[in-house]
């Protein structure tokens, strides 16, 4: 299988992108995230930043690469979701 030039840049800046919120997570974030909230508010679960961060790299990585192999776009929205992981780290941290 050959993979076009659109796809390559399209798996790398999804790629780079991830690693670059990631950078930014292990930079801003505390070192306790949040990442369940009860009905009151209050924190319901808490995992180290490590591992918290990398949840969603762990999610992108690999749906993008079988993206670039596979060429089916439902990889590449599964990948995406790790964006939106991201964002509520950083919006509940």
């Amino acid at each position: 299988m050959k993979t076009d030039k659109k796809t390559i840049l399209i798996t790398a800046a999804n790629i780079l992108l991830c690693a670059a919120a990631a950078i930014v997570g292990f930079i801003v974030l505390p070192d306790s995230l949040i990442v369940q909230i009860t009905v009151s508010g209050a924190a319901g679960n808490v995992v180290p930043k490590f591992l918290g961060i990398l949840i969603p790299v762990a999610i992108n990585i690999p749906f993008s690469i079988l993206y670039a192999v596979k060429k089916e776009t439902k990889y590449i929205m599964i990948s995406l979701i790790s964006y939106l992981i991201f964002a509520f780290l950083f919006i509940f941290n």
